[in-house]
């Protein structure tokens, strides 16, 4: 799963954390994701599931390097991996400098790894969890770049997945580059989109930024001279070839129309093979 939780201090009005954070435990506790890249997580509200979902343990540190801003952070299924190895980078020119920012990105942005084992089978993958700037285009772009090379030097024969909140749609050159479709530098990506490569989908919703509008968002394109639609989404599951994407789903869970983010979760499911099919 991928899951941009909304930053639980924002002025949110009815949606503020304290009446949304049980409907994140509800959509966690129904889906039961093995993993899950959390973007904008701040430490109270992973601490938050963590106590109330105990088999879930965290990895990751905040965007300056310390406790004290928003995570890109990946949770886990103690009772289904084991946590192998992980580390931190970030999405500049100086990637090992915690804090550091770039290009035209606004805020410092990172990305925060994984190594896992499944227990029940010895299988390894990895996970890499990100949250691209949301005004940057250039930085957008040297992000892709920057990930894939990170990416490309890990063992090709183990399964790898990317999520995130990428802050661009489909078929612009962040995600055509990652996708293999549009070469950036001399470099060209190998993931594959499990949205687009999922043979079962559902709840396909136009955005998976809906801004606490839910539902109304697919009928609703302007309001007060502002663009209230996306016109694709923007939180994707990529993954390395050698591994099959089984089903996915944009989950639009909700109580009375209140949901539990201003962005609806993605949640695939995978078969990692024995050896290359």
């Amino acid at each position: 799963m991928t899951f941009n939780l909304r930053y639980g201090t924002a002025n949110d009005g009815n949606n503020v954390w304290d009446n949304r954070k049980d409907l994140v435990i509800q959509t966690l506790a129904k889906h039961q994701p093995t993993v899950v890249g959390i973007q904008e997580g701040l430490n109270f509200q992973l601490e938050y599931i963590a106590s109330k979902l105990t088999d879930y343990r965290q990895f990751g540190i905040s965007r300056r390097g310390n406790t004290e801003d928003e995570y890109s952070a990946i949770l886990y299924d103690a009772t289904q991996v084991e946590l192998q190895e992980g580390g931190n980078f970030w999405l500049s020119e100086t990637p090992n400098q915690p804090g550091s920012q770039s290009w035209d990105s606004s805020l410092p942005r990172m990305v925060t790894w994984a190594r896992f084992r499944h227990q029940n089978s010895d299988r390894e993958f990895y996970l890499f969890n990100t949250h691209f700037d949301h005004r940057g285009e250039i930085a957008r772009q040297k992000s892709a770049l920057l990930v894939w090379k990170r990416i490309r030097e890990i063992d090709p024969n183990t399964p790898l997945f990317l999520t995130g909140d990428f802050n661009t749609v489909r078929k612009k050159t962040a995600w055509n580059f990652l996708v293999g479709n549009a070469p950036l530098e001399g470099e060209c990506g190998e993931l594959i989109d499990s949205w687009e490569e999922a043979p079962t989908r559902t709840a396909s919703v136009t955005t998976t930024f809906h801004g606490f509008h839910g539902l109304e968002v697919e009928n609703r394109r302007w309001q007060d001279g502002r663009w209230i639609n996306g016109d694709s989404h923007i939180d994707w599951i990529l993954f390395r070839p050698g591994v099959r994407v089984k089903y996915a789903t944009i989950v639009t869970d909700n109580r009375d129309g209140r949901y539990p983010s201003d962005h609806y979760p993605v949640y695939a499911e995978f078969e990692i093979y024995e050896t290359s099919p």
